[in-house]
């Protein structure tokens, strides 16, 4: 089966045609719940063209799922090893037809476990993305004050 997940202007359309093709698709709309969708999921397909970071590949990829994509600023520039998982697929329909067949039918060559977690996961790590903005921002002593703020803050919130 097929699990879409969010909303869009084209939900309608896509869902005619879902029809009209007799396949079976399942329609999330938005969800909060992202654990719960990835834990649904074989594999995360993402053919958009435009994308402006690639958050939902990244979760995906956390989540230990192998993932395929067109486009993926996050990943466009990192060193080889870093996302194993990931494949970046053109835009042609039929490779990305037989890509999605070829890793639903077991075929998972190249993909890691679902229980490992991939390395550019935590370079986007939001504890790692704060100090590295405030060593950006804050002079030297005043950068090094990150750490223990952030602490404090955990501390708070148990």
């Amino acid at each position: 089966r097929l699990l879409l997940v969010g909303a869009g202007p084209m939900r309608g359309e896509l869902e005619r045609l879902a029809h009209e093709l007799r396949v079976p698709v399942v329609f999330t709309g938005g969800t909060s719940d992202v654990a719960g969708a990835l834990a649904a999921m074989d594999v995360l397909a993402a053919p958009s063209v435009q994308e402006t970071f690639g958050l939902g590949v990244l979760e995906a990829l956390a989540a230990g799922l192998p993932v395929r994509y067109t486009a993926c600023p996050a990943l466009d520039d990192l060193p080889p090893g870093e996302a194993p998982g990931a494949r970046r697929l053109p835009t042609d329909p039929a490779v990305w037809s037989a890509e999605l067949a070829r890793v639903l039918a077991g075929d998972r060559a190249g993909d890691r476990d679902r229980t490992r977690v991939p390395p550019v996961v935590a370079r986007y790590d939001i504890a790692r993305q704060a100090a590295e903005l405030a060593r950006l921002y804050l002079p030297g002593p005043a950068a090094r004050g990150v750490a223990p703020i952030r602490e404090r803050a955990q501390d708070a919130a148990t």
